[in-house]
């Protein structure tokens, strides 16, 4: 893969609202350096700031704060949409988590994840 990381005073400027300008320049990116076929797929990340590790910080704590929830209360937490890495950072974050389940609901650009009692 490619990681291409922005530092600098202005740096944040990249980040845009909700990280979606560094999503979008990540997405344009990856357009780029994949259009040709015949060869593998190279993963393309861009950060800004450092913003996708504060960002997986921050989720990593809000799954584990909703999962605690929820295994106390039996009631479900529904997350705000996500991108599919973030998703995957919630969903990786509580895997091994006892007595709570992940899944994702919705569509592009929407979908959501809930965090539900286990079975």
């Amino acid at each position: 893969g490619i990681t291409l990381g922005f530092d600098g005073p202005d740096a944040h400027l990249l980040v845009g609202r909700a990280g979606r300008t560094l999503d979008a320049l990540q997405y344009l990116a990856s357009n780029v350096v994949n259009r040709r076929g015949g060869r593998a797929r190279l993963h393309v990340i861009f950060d800004a700031d450092s913003y996708r590790a504060r960002r997986e910080v921050t989720l990593k704590q809000l799954a584990a704060d909703l999962a605690a929830q929820v295994a106390s209360t039996g009631q479900e937490a529904v997350l705000d949409p996500l991108s599919p890495l973030e998703r995957r950072i919630v969903h990786n974050a509580l895997k091994d988590q006892p007595g709570v389940r992940t899944y994702s609901e919705g569509e592009e650009p929407e979908r959501y994840i809930i965090i539900s009692p286990a079975a």
